[in-house]
């Protein structure tokens, strides 16, 4: 039973569609939230909410933390279109240049990469924007936590990956 569920092809792309879903969506949930008493979230597209007890106020990010947020929202969107392009052609059959795994592990790699060159941007960046304001006694984990909106798409490529290696597998 086991050999011919490993040998049916037919449904290892679920894994890199799911991938590029859930990443899509990590873009409009909130990925860092504040620990802090004044509750803020900020997302990866570059945006950050203020809530306060009759409201919230959005803004964008300051200079040094928009950009990398602008950048990464760039290659996970991009990124999550391909897997997901990728997986609708391979479900109808298309055919690459070269083989569909290989392009959903390379972007899922590509992506994960991304995501980590952006926390540790992120953490660099507001050590940055600390030292021109009068944070500088406060690190950025000190006051930010991450959130399911920097995990989805973390968890995207990573569905991308195993479906690719999977799929290998299974040859």
């Amino acid at each position: 039973m086991k050999d011919n569920f490993l040998k049916n092809k037919n449904f290892f792309w679920i894994f890199p569609l799911l991938g590029g879903i859930i990443s899509l969506i990590g873009l409009i949930i909130p990925a860092w939230y504040s620990k802090t008493s004044f509750k803020e979230n900020l997302w990866i597209v570059g945006i950050i909410e203020h809530i306060f007890w009759d409201g919230s106020i959005f803004e964008i990010l300051p200079p040094e933390l928009f950009m990398p947020s602008l950048i990464t929202t760039i290659f996970v969107s991009i990124s999550s279109i391909m897997i997901i392009g990728i997986s609708v052609l391979f479900i109808k059959g298309k055919k690459f240049l070269v083989k569909a795994e290989i392009l959903w592990l390379l972007i899922g790699i590509i992506q994960l990469c991304a995501l980590i060159i952006y926390i540790n941007v992120m953490v660099t960046g507001f050590y940055n924007y600390a030292q021109r304001t009068d944070y500088s006694i406060h690190n950025f984990w000190t006051i930010y936590n991450f959130n399911f909106g920097l995990i989805f798409p973390f968890i995207g490529s990573i569905l991308s990956i195993v479906g690719a290696i999977i799929y290998k597998m299974s040859s």
